[in-house]
This record gives structure tokens, C-alpha cells and sequence, in this order.
């Protein structure tokens, strides 16, 4: 089952600093059982928080989290926009 780290509950949006790298996040839906439905629903809410409140600035690099494939949508889009290398 998936679950949302207790420090992220309730946080919209954040930008932390891990080993001298900028990480943003962004909040999305977590379901805590998997099944096809909640499945889509939780690719439909990465995606809609990757359109709506993209990182602000131009990045170095972008690396999106998978299996999301609404993650990669968005990262391929932002790392596009920049030209900058997508991982």
C-alpha cells in the first residue's frame, strides 16, 4: 500500500534542499489500496499539479519519478521548454 510521508500531509507545494539539490514537490492525490480507478486518478492529479504549478525558474537538469507516467509527461515537458536534459 502507498502512503503519504506524516511531514507532507497537508503541503501543497515545497522546495527542499537534498545534498545541494533543489527538490520540488508538489501534492497528489496517494490512494491506499491500488486498483485501476485510484490509479488513474492518482496519474490525473500528478498531472494536473505538474501543469498548473510548475516549478518556478529554469532548471540545470530535470529527473522525473517513475512509474508515473504523468511524471515523466511533465518532466519531459519542463526539461523540452528549458532544453535542458531529462532524466
Amino acid at each position: 500500500s502507498w502512503r503519504l510521508e506524516e511531514e507532507y500531509r497537508g503541503v501543497w507545494r515545497t522546495v527542499e534542499i537534498r545534498g545541494g539539490v533543489g527538490v520540488h514537490r508538489r501534492r497528489h492525490y496517494v490512494p491506499p489500496r491500488q486498483t485501476a480507478l485510484k490509479r488513474a486518478a492518482f496519474e490525473a492529479s500528478v498531472l494536473a499539479t505538474g501543469l498548473f504549478a510548475p516549478p518556478p525558474g529554469r532548471p540545470d537538469v530535470v529527473i522525473s519519478q517513475m512509474p508515473s507516467l504523468a511524471g515523466g509527461v511533465i518532466g519531459a515537458r519542463i526539461a523540452r521548454r528549458h532544453r535542458v536534459p531529462h532524466l
